[in-house]
């Protein structure tokens, strides 16, 4: 088979054919008499095949394939460059077809399809059109598109530069699996969707559709440089999210805020509802306090926040409101348009009451706000990473370790804790190893609790 240059096939129900890399043809009667039983057709690296009976004549195949392929379900053509020498593929009549995967097809310029539950299209660098998916400026009809979209459940577009998709994407709320790469790496699968773009600048209704991503519970965007903005109203939708993770998007959200644009974003930020929310991760990002502090106060199930280089966030406030300001909606959410008050990170009540594990590591400039230090307030807090924040865990330290007046100002209320991890803060170290470490200290008197595991990364 791998030294075959020539085969003759009769009328089958499936053809499979991978792996000849010296097959030249493939041929057999024409027309109907040999394609009518067929119900798969899979053809895989055939990279010499230039004559298949089924693809001699655009024409011929163009009017009759209805016929021709009235029970295929399955079509594969991949590295196969020479099997189709036409810029316009029509597979529209193709009406039983559910399952269409071409790759290396360099020539095929526009593409036609029936209605499908899987579309994958692979390294077509000519490909400007596939009907139902593309946008201007060959538009088709609203229900056209419906119809392709009707059934299908997985979508794959990988480096076809010249593909001008239908966005937002989602297209369709049925879809389950999608994945376009290019200048964008763009994936979901299932209840999960990963964002990866050195273009991307907006994340708003007209690059997603926010409405399609309903039942989402995991979203990660990563290395996205030029990002600076996203659609508080448009995630808002996105009402069974998790678990949300933003990576290395360092213009994304930035201060400085121009004052007379700050009300309007703070209340736009203050509109970002994701009430499911558990997990919130955001590492070597420009957002900045203000952002946060407008969603914060919705998240009413978040178990774990981790702040990881984010030089935006100068300023930590945690404090227990009181029985009027608890009262007040606005209270946590409130943020004023100055400067300061922009890199300004509220803790609000709702957190303190649901927060499990807290990790803030790389925010060099970070230090607390005011005259209330520490992180006294957390009633469900077990595990609290603080690393390489040379201005904030100094901070945690009171009185002067010299004459044994020191102290520990971050746990006064938090008896929930159980691992503590400290790093890059040589004082607070040295301070909680000599407790630690002292067996004829009163347990009345200890800094930390003798049951709570201690780290200390240098």
């Amino acid at each position: 088979m791998w030294n075959m240059m020539e085969i003759s096939i009769p009328s089958l129900e499936e053809l499979v054919l991978t792996g000849m890399p010296r097959l030249v043809k493939c041929v057999g009667a024409y027309g109907m008499e040999l394609t009518s039983r067929l119900i798969v057709m899979i053809i895989k690296g055939c990279p010499q095949l230039n004559e298949f009976t089924p693809f001699q004549s655009y024409s011929s195949f163009q009017d009759e394939q209805q016929s021709w392929f009235p029970f295929l379900r399955e079509l594969t053509i991949c590295y196969c460059p020479h099997i189709i020498k036409w810029e316009i593929l029509p597979l529209g009549g193709m009406r039983a077809l559910k399952e269409l995967k071409l790759t290396d097809l360099h020539l095929v310029r526009e593409l036609s399809v029936p209605s499908l539950e899987e579309l994958a299209l692979v390294k077509m660098p000519s490909l400007e059109r596939c009907i139902g998916l593309t946008g201007p400026p060959f538009s088709p009809s609203q229900e056209e598109t419906n119809v392709c979209l009707s059934s299908l459940r997985s979508l794959t577009i990988h480096d076809c530069p010249s593909l001008m998709l239908l966005h937002p994407l989602p297209p369709s709320a049925h879809i389950l699996e999608f994945s376009i790469t290019g200048k964008s790496s763009i994936n979901m699968s299932w209840e999960s969707l990963w964002i990866k773009s050195s273009e991307l600048s907006v994340l708003d209704d007209e690059t997603f559709a926010f409405h399609n991503l309903r039942r989402l519970t995991q979203l990660e965007i990563w290395n996205c440089p030029k990002l600076n903005s996203i659609s508080c109203e448009g995630f808002s939708q996105v009402t069974g999210l998790q678990s949300l993770g933003i990576y290395n998007c360092p213009n994304l959200l930035k201060p400085p805020i121009m004052l007379e644009a700050a009300s309007e974003k703070i209340t736009s930020a203050n509109n970002l509802i994701v009430p499911c929310l558990k997990y919130l991760n955001i590492s070597s990002c420009g957002i900045a306090g203000w952002w946060l502090n407008g969603m914060l106060p919705h998240l009413l199930s978040l178990v774990e926040l981790r702040l990881d280089d984010c030089p935006q966030i100068k300023w930590l406030l945690v404090s227990q409101p009181t029985e009027a300001e608890r009262s007040n909606s606005n209270f946590a959410s409130a943020v004023l348009s100055s400067a300061e008050e922009q890199t300004l990170l509220k803790v609000p009540f709702n957190i303190l009451c649901s927060l499990k594990q807290l990790t803030i590591s790389g925010c060099e400039d970070l230090e607390f706000y005011g005259d209330k230090r520490g992180f006294g307030g957390f009633t469900t807090l077990e595990k609290l990473e603080i690393g390489h924040c040379p201005k904030l865990a100094p901070l945690l330290v009171s009185g002067s370790e010299d004459d044994d007046t020191s102290n520990v100002c971050m746990l006064d209320s938090s008896q929930s804790l159980k691992e503590l991890s400290i790093g890059g803060c040589p004082k607070l170290v040295s301070l909680l190893v000599r407790d630690t470490n002292d067996d004829t200290s009163n347990a009345d008197d200890r800094l930390l609790p003798p049951s709570l595991v201690l780290e200390y990364v240098c």
